[in-house]
């Protein structure tokens, strides 16, 4: 598949098929993680509205790709810096930082539900975000923060109630 893409690097679906290929083997091999982290820098850069972009095999760690990982959040700030606005971008920006910088992957769902304020999608992944910050506290739960996931998820719910 990777000469595939030699020969035609816009080909998605053999890139989505060598990024899940990778992305299973990155922490087990060397070479995979290397390889992995190139080929999702490569659609950051050149795909960041893909659908494919949702899916958790774009994740680069941060820890165990620190380089990469920072190539990949100077792209994404590069895209948010053209288009602020974009939906589709700032979703996927946000699925980047899930495993990196919460903070930032909060505040681009924040972005996003301003922008589209009655989408229950942006409700649902906030309130999974605030659900995990609320256990991260000296090993208890921070009411606050439960209760503001539990705000977002009854929000995502009657917004969906309200499409159905």
């Amino acid at each position: 598949m990777e000469s595939e893409l030699v020969e035609n690097p816009e080909d998605l679906f053999a890139r989505a098929q060598v990024v899940g290929y990778y992305s299973r083997r990155q922490y087990r091999e060397r070479a995979a993680l290397a390889k992995h982290a190139a080929h999702v820098l490569w659609l950051i850069k050149n795909a960041p509205e893909a659908s494919l972009m949702a899916s958790p095999d774009v994740r680069i760690s941060e820890f165990s790709a620190a380089y990469a990982y920072a190539r990949g959040k100077d792209a994404w700030s590069s895209h948010l810096e053209k288009d602020p606005n974009n939906l589709k971008i700032l979703k996927h920006a946000a699925n980047f930082f899930r495993g990196g910088d919460r903070k930032l992957a909060i505040r681009h769902l924040e972005h996003a539900q301003s922008l589209d304020p009655d989408s229950p999608e942006w409700d649902r992944q906030l309130g999974h975000w605030h659900r995990l910050d609320s256990r991260v506290r000296e090993g208890k739960r921070d009411p606050e923060i439960a209760k503001r996931a539990l705000g977002q998820f009854e929000r995502a719910y009657e917004l969906s109630d309200a499409l159905g």
